[in-house]
């Protein structure tokens, strides 16, 4: 008992490098050894939950990184859907501005034959 007692003591820097010579440790030496104890464990849970405080910060920090990049992605794909459906459009548009000057070309070419061609008789 003695010698945990020590250790207690030794550890907690509560005593000397002397062990006690035969003599039971003091009751203010046992209550000094458990404050120690008490102040050392909150040391420790403070330290821990600092570490999962900021283990948590930066796993919230990675969520809203990746969150963002998912947002910019679909941002970019609804962009393009917007660019091909208004390159759609345009392609539809140039193709009935085409099929209508070609209607255009055929009835001046057949007018410009008419009136190029001799008079029948």
């Amino acid at each position: 008992m003695r010698v945990s007692v020590f250790a207690m003591l030794l550890s907690a820097g509560a005593a000397s490098a002397e062990p006690p010579s035969g003599q039971p440790p003091s009751a203010s030496d046992m209550a000094a050894v458990r404050e120690a104890d008490r102040l050392r464990t909150i040391d420790l849970n403070h330290a821990a939950r600092a570490r999962s405080d900021r283990a948590a910060a930066r796993a919230a920090q990675a969520a809203d990184a990746r969150h963002d990049a998912y947002d910019r992605q679909r941002r970019a794909y609804e962009a393009a859907l917007e660019d091909n459906r208004r390159a759609r459009e345009r392609a539809g548009d140039a193709a009935g501005d085409y099929a209508a000057a070609r209607a255009d070309y055929a009835r001046e070419l057949a007018e410009w034959r008419a009136r190029a061609a001799p008079p029948r008789e």
